[in-house]
């Protein structure tokens, strides 16, 4: 460490005396007496200065600058712990997020896919050239999803997914990736061993990591010799450790038949292949794992909201942070599903006690691997979780589970530089490299939770202003409305009734809805009169019309509306109701 700072030291003296001849005019910065934590794994440095030129780190000095350029401004950050920015290797991007990003000190973000991919790249470089404020954004711009499964619908398929069925294509696709300028390579459910190992040549040959879905077919083991370097939602892992695969399919079975009419955003089930684990697998694979070099996403934010003892911490937080009208810009449907605690309560206690049993096992298997050297990252799948603040979740959770505050710190920041090639300019704190820094008011490696102590977020060498307003708007606005959900049921449609047609007079008469996204609390409307609802199938409700409704001619809308959770935070700053009177004269 010693040494690291010394040539860090040696390299800032030399921009140092640069910059001294060059240009006394470009705006500095100074952080100065702060604790850092470079992101390298070593112990914390005490009253460390740090200078900032543009928007690169200049020097780094122990005891303070002999002299600071003029028009430096100084960041007091006595006191204080500095730390790289953090970093969220698994989102898909929405045009709103970067507010909430940059303002949580996520200052690089990763999309993995389900963008529009010219849209995609206008953002990529939007936020390169700062046109906005927000986070440094890459992207696999594709999502490689392969053959598609017959089991599933169209509409119910992820948009602008990629699917073909030859290795041909595969290796195709993954030419245009590059052709595209990916930063990385993303691959998904559909692909076989052949597709893979045909994506790892093209990946290979133009330096680019191969991350995403360990495909069914295939297991941890078999995906790390084929050439994938990053297991998205450690997919493959249980498999390739499982005790029983049979009693996995049983099990994933009775999960998804749980699920039918139910919310769509609930995610405990990424847990299940880890429900029996074999300790002579487990151990085998970590070794290969480790030695394959493979990137493990542990990405518990959101499988893990659920199930985790701060579950009430966390709504509570949510609640107060979604009270604030400033955050109006974020859809109303996505802060309604991040509110909503309660789809785990709809299962059985048998089917809770499985998946809280796979969950543990899950973290068992991460903090041996990290144990072992193994390289965690952190992932949030936003916006199935909150984008920004989960990233700090998601380490808090690799802490609870049993990893060092220190890992769970790199798995934010210097191991996802790491996988993504961008270890020369992001990922720690060192002269030379881009000047993202988080301060914050405690010690992360006594608490954890103290990365959401935020005193300064700095990007490029700028200070954030860290207010929300409102009025945010992409200047750039996504080409394709993007259906999330709705809160935390789907967004149901219509394409039939039967029968359609009715008879003045006819008595009460049972009649059928077809179409898709009902859920269980799905209600009909006909004429804007709720009306007795069953639900049949995700595809079928069955209703109730009563002789009273048919007992006018006439055109009547049917419209069906799913649960909304509570509070309608659209109401949450609306007064009493004032009541005048208006008397005779």
């Amino acid at each position: 460490m010693a040494k690291k700072i010394a040539r860090t030291i040696r390299m800032g003296a030399f921009c140092w005396l640069l910059s001294i001849s060059v240009s006394y005019a470009q705006q500095a910065l100074v952080v100065r007496g702060g604790t850092l934590i470079d992101g390298n794994g070593g112990a914390p440095l005490e009253n460390v200065d740090i200078l900032i030129e543009g928007d690169r780190i200049s020097e780094i000095r122990i005891g303070g600058f002999s002299r600071v350029p003029p028009n430096a401004e100084i960041i007091d950050a006595r006191g204080k712990f500095i730390l790289p920015g953090l970093q969220d290797f698994h989102l898909h991007y929405r045009g709103w997020m970067p507010p909430l990003f940059i303002n949580h000190g996520i200052t690089t973000i990763h999309d993995i896919g389900n963008s529009p991919p010219q849209w995609i790249l206008a953002q990529r470089e939007m936020l390169q050239q700062e046109r906005i404020v927000g986070p440094r954004l890459y992207a696999a711009v594709l999502n490689l999803y392969g053959r598609p499964r017959r089991d599933v619908a169209i509409e119910s398929r992820l948009p602008d997914m990629i699917f073909f069925e030859t290795v041909a294509e595969a290796r195709s696709w993954a030419e245009k990736a590059v052709e595209l300028k990916a930063d990385y390579i993303k691959v998904h459910d559909g692909f076989t061993g052949e597709m893979l190992l045909a994506v790892a040549q093209v990946a290979k040959q133009h330096g680019l990591p191969i991350v995403g879905h360990v495909a069914p077919v295939l297991d941890a083991f078999q995906a790390a010799e084929l050439g994938q370097n990053e297991f998205e939602h450690s997919t493959g892992v249980g498999r390739a450790i499982t005790l029983d695969l049979d009693e996995l399919r049983s099990l994933r079975k009775e999960w998804e038949e749980a699920l039918i009419g139910r919310a769509r955003t609930v995610f405990e089930a990424l847990a299940v292949d880890f429900y029996s684990v074999d300790p002579v697998k487990e151990e085998r694979l970590i070794h290969v794992l480790v030695e394959k070099g493979i990137f493990l996403e542990a990405d518990w934010v959101t499988p893990s909201r659920n199930i985790t003892p701060r579950k009430k911490e966390w709504a509570f937080q949510d609640l107060v942070f979604f009270s604030n009208p400033e955050l109006s810009f974020v859809p109303l449907g996505d802060r309604l599903r991040w509110l909503d605690y309660s789809p785990w309560e709809h299962f059985s206690e048998d089917l809770k006690a499985k998946l809280i049993r796979s969950l543990a096992n899950w973290k068992n298997f991460i903090v041996k691997f990290s144990a072992a050297g193994g390289k965690v990252i952190v992932g949030t799948a936003s916006p199935n979780a909150i984008p920004g603040i989960s990233v700090h979740r998601d380490m808090q959770l690799l802490v609870d589970a049993g990893l060092p505050p220190m890992k769970a710190l790199q798995a934010a920041t210097r191991n996802i530089a790491e996988l993504a090639g961008l270890l020369d300019d992001l990922g720690t704190v060192e002269a030379g490299k881009y000047a993202d820094l988080l301060i914050i008011d405690g010690n992360p490696l006594e608490d954890i939770s103290n990365t959401q102590k935020i005193a300064h977020v700095i990007k490029g060498g700028k200070k954030i202003d860290r207010r929300y307003s409102a009025d945010f708007r992409n200047p750039i606005p996504t080409p394709v409305m993007v259906d999330e959900g709705g809160h935390n049921n789907p967004k149901p449609a219509i394409t039939g009734m039967d029968p359609a047609v009715f008879t003045q007079g006819d008595p009460e008469t049972v009649a059928e809805i077809r179409g898709r996204g009902f859920t269980i609390g799905s209600v009909a409307y006909v004429n804007h009169h709720a009306v007795r609802t069953k639900f049949k199938s995700p595809e079928l409700l069955e209703v109730v019309l009563s002789s009273t409704l048919l007992s006018q001619v006439g055109t009547y809308p049917v419209q069906v509306i799913n649960p909304h959770p509570l509070p309608p935070l659209e109401n949450a700053g609306d007064s009493n109701k004032l009541m005048v009177i208006v008397k005779f004269r």
